[in-house]
């Protein structure tokens, strides 16, 4: 990252608060700063406009010409996770159970995870 010329990342949502705390903890704050590129980080990478994009792997995937460079560490990786409910008013509650067990079904998992989303362990 240091040694980078642009780095790119949307500042606004959950990447940008994120990272924002993560960079403080990693002491380069200032230096990310000076290189910093506004902007959906994969987008930017792919029109050539930034050197270095971070953002979800399933932003990454839909680019042209991009290929995931690799994961952050363990120890420094962020999930956004994703749930269904159900609300006890709802008018058709059957109806909205079986959207959510049609999407946990094997066959929508191994999509999901082609497209850079990862199932819970």
């Amino acid at each position: 990252m240091l040694a980078a010329k642009s780095i790119s990342y949307n500042e606004r949502g959950l990447t940008g608060d994120y990272l924002k705390v993560l960079f403080a903890r990693l002491g380069i704050t200032e230096a990310v700063k000076a290189k910093h590129k506004n902007g959906r980080g994969a987008a930017l990478v792919s029109a050539g406009e930034s050197e270095i994009g971070i953002t979800q792997v399933s932003e990454i995937l839909i680019e042209p010409g991009l290929d995931v460079a690799g994961l952050l560490p363990a120890e420094i990786q962020n999930y956004s996770v994703f749930a269904a409910a159900i609300g006890t008013d709802s008018d058709e509650p059957q109806i909205a159970h079986q959207i959510i067990r049609h999407f946990v079904r094997s066959e929508w998992v191994k999509v999901m995870v082609s497209k850079g989303l990862e199932p819970l362990r």
